[in-house]
């Protein structure tokens, strides 16, 4: 929440204004820009919306028109709040701006920027693709592009499993194990440098370019897997679903891992078969899915992989026994109210019921 959603709007477009904050809030910035250019009409000389337009329009990749939408903020907000922030948007367009562009200017090509938002170092590049924005320093650019190739498809594959859409674009900042970025403040206490992926807001996600032991690069195919995971947080992140014990991460988790795999082949992906075998003879000794997660969270590192398996059954389960929607009606049911209650709605049953019936599923002793 901002400060300035305090601040009043003016008579004449407060429907307008409030629409847009509340787009905006939830991540969805093209409507919200829709709403503030509405407001702006409706009231020219309200600084505030013009405000609110200029960083919606620069959340959603339009820095052109942001900048003039920051300066006209600036110029009515007179010495205001309001113009301090403008100002201190446009300091931080000012640092995102171009220092070269590449010949040919497109959605597929790379442009080279400055420091971005706070990481060291000069040289770096962003490409826009449809949902996504990736940032990249000129050295990986290569080695990146099959993952930038297949980032829209693991967007779409988001889509198509949670039956619901996250705002884009969506940044993905890549670097290697050797690059300051690690010791970032903005990045300070995540563990960062222990993961090949990690979703930190509603639309920010950091990509590790190598294996933390080796510092060697991981294959493409891979990033585009731990993108999809990493996706798939954002997504469930967007919904703002709520808990009864405040904890979602075995949801979150059985989510990420259930889809990782889909971008591969077919072939290669995990069948229900694959998931009885990998749990035959597997005894638990957790009393629920939320204590599963707790172990895997404070297990050694080199066992954490081996969780993915009984994770991703758990939805294996849920769709094999409630229907091949039974993620999307859960998410739908449990928008308004909390995620047991969503489980509750959706599929009749409780979540300890569930637990069990997924036991016998598997066989699981």
């Amino acid at each position: 929440m901002f400060f300035w959603l305090a601040l009043p709007a003016t008579a004449g477009n407060e429907a307008s204004f409030q629409a847009g904050t509340r787009a905006f809030e939830q991540g969805d910035y093209q409507a919200a820009t829709r709403h503030f250019q509405r407001a702006v009409q409706q009231e020219p000389g309200d600084a505030l919306s013009h405000l609110w337009l200029g960083m919606a329009l620069q959340r959603s990749g339009q820095l052109d028109h942001a900048r003039a939408s920051l300066s006209k903020a600036l110029r009515l907000g007179g010495d205001s709040q309001v113009a301090e922030h403008a100002r201190a948007a446009l300091q931080a367009l000012d640092r995102l701006r171009p220092v070269r562009q590449e010949a040919a200017l497109g959605p597929s090509s790379w442009r080279r920027v400055g420091a971005v938002q706070g990481l060291l170092g000069e040289d770096w590049y962003v490409r826009s693709t449809r949902y996504s924005r990736v940032w990249a320093r000129h050295a990986d650019r290569e080695y990146v592009k099959e993952f930038v190739d297949n980032l829209d498809r693991a967007y779409e594959i988001n889509v198509d499993f949670m039956g619901t859409r996250a705002g884009t674009p969506i940044n993905f900042y890549c670097f290697s194990m050797d690059s300051p970025a690690h010791r970032q403040p903005r990045f300070a206490g995540l563990g960062v440098t222990r993961y090949l992926g990690m979703a930190v807001d509603r639309d920010t996600c950091l990509m590790n370019l190598s294996n933390w032991r080796t510092s060697q690069h991981i294959e493409p195919w891979e990033l585009t897997r731990v993108a999809c995971h990493e996706l798939n947080h954002i997504f469930l992140h967007n919904l703002n679903l709520r808990s009864t014990f405040d904890n979602l991460t075995w949801f979150a988790e059985a989510l990420a891992y259930s889809i990782e795999d889909r971008v591969l082949p077919v072939s290669q992906q995990r069948s229900l078969e694959t998931m009885r075998l990998a749990l035959r003879g597997y005894t638990s000794v957790d009393e629920d899915w939320r204590a599963l997660v707790a172990e895997r969270d404070t297990d050694e590192y080199e066992q954490y992989r081996t969780y993915d398996v009984l994770l991703a059954s758990i939805i294996s389960f849920l769709q094999a026994s409630y229907g091949p929607d039974a993620v999307p009606r859960i998410l739908r049911a449990a928008r308004n109210s909390t995620l047991e209650e969503g489980f509750q709605a959706a599929l009749g049953r409780d979540v300890p019921t569930l637990h069990r019936e997924w036991k016998t599923f598997y066989r699981i002793r």
